[in-house]
């Protein structure tokens, strides 16, 4: 439901039916949805035997009863009234010692109006090591590879490892940066407790650049 895929509450339903049934369902985790769509979710899905959420607030709605609402995202550092649930917040580098000091998580976002540098990325994610802050990140992150304008989870696990292991920014941009995917892994357990998930408007991009690669 969000850019550039942009589907109604119904085709989103039936697209993320037909990912959860693939061979590759393992990759998919949590169904993204806006706050605002919520009503309409429930009464498109209904919420018997839906998979967990995670809801965007982008307005300012109850949480309706028996969605299996399981995280909350939202821009700006955490505030009162929000519901216990695993929060992840979209906020500057220098908010992030207030985002960890909350519990909370982090959120980087790579695309849309405005695409990070690779040593914005290289400085978020020696941050987030140092205060012990796991985030996710979306938007942008279809391809496994960076490309000429779009940054790749391969990169981001592979650089998420490495700060893990003390990584500094030099080393952290050199494997943002890359666009050779020999010189890519696929990260490690420590890595993704640092670096927990990807956001992505498309279940067949991701699959379809990995079997490529010849790691599906």
């Amino acid at each position: 439901m969000f850019p550039p895929a942009s589907l109604d509450v119904r085709d989103a339903v039936m697209e993320d039916a037909r990912a959860r049934s693939s061979e590759h369902a393992w990759m998919l985790a949590r169904f993204v949805c806006p706050a605002s769509k919520l009503a309409e979710l429930g009464a498109v899905r209904g919420w018997d035997d839906a998979p967990g959420l995670s809801v965007v607030l982008d307005d300012d709605v109850p949480l309706p009863s028996g969605a299996p609402v399981e995280a909350i995202e939202m821009v700006g550092t955490p505030r009162a009234g929000l519901p216990d649930l695993e929060l992840f917040c979209e906020v500057a580098l220098d908010e992030l010692a207030a985002v960890a000091a909350a519990g909370a998580k982090a959120k980087l976002r790579c695309g849309g109006a405005r695409v990070p540098s690779v040593e914005e990325v290289a400085a978020f994610f020696a941050a987030a090591r140092d205060l012990e802050l796991p985030f996710k990140a979306t938007a942008g992150l279809h391809h496994p590879v960076r490309s000429e304008r779009e940054h790749g989870f391969l990169n981001f696990l592979t650089a998420a490892e490495l700060a893990r292991d003390g990584a500094g920014e030099g080393e952290l941009r050199e494997v943002l940066a890359t666009t050779d995917p020999e010189a890519l892994g696929t990260g490690s357990a420590a890595g993704r407790e640092l670096f927990v998930s990807i956001g992505s408007c498309s279940f067949t991009e991701p699959v379809e650049d990995l079997r490529a690669l010849g790691l599906l």
